[in-house]
């Protein structure tokens, strides 16, 4: 998700003009559109929860839109999404982020510290044969 809203970024740095000149320019952001919220309906109620304001439910209602009517994608709406909501999406998915890199960190710190040999024993302490040796 943090990717997607870094593409859409990326392709129009929050200038209308670029987003209206080029259709290749709107379907990419689209596709991204859907991706991210496509994404956004894998994410566990407790990961949501984590970012109370961000509007959920809304995010996959505009992932149907954008999926099952495809044909009739409001470029003014699409735009409307990511000038006004994106960047409070991209902002909540970035501390989303930092929480979990934090807590991956936290349980690689304890998992490292369970793993420690005692003193004086290594790795093929226990009758472990490595290459022949041991």
């Amino acid at each position: 998700m943090l990717e997607c809203a870094g593409r859409i970024d990326e392709y129009v740095g929050g200038d209308e003009t670029r987003f209206r000149a080029s259709r290749l320019v709107q379907d990419a952001v689209v596709r991204n559109l859907q991706t991210l919220a496509e994404s956004s309906q894998r994410l566990t109620d407790a990961i949501k929860a984590s970012e109370p304001d961000v509007p959920w439910r809304a995010i996959s209602g505009f992932r149907n839109i954008l999926v099952h009517d495809y044909l009739a994608i409001d470029v003014d709406a699409v735009w409307l999404v990511v000038d006004q909501e994106l960047p409070r999406l991209h902002a909540a998915l970035q501390r989303m982020a930092t929480r979990l890199q934090v807590e991956r960190a936290g349980e690689t710190s304890a998992v490292g510290q369970a793993r420690k040999s005692p003193p004086g024993v290594s790795a093929a302490g226990f009758g472990l044969r490595l290459g022949g040796v041991g």
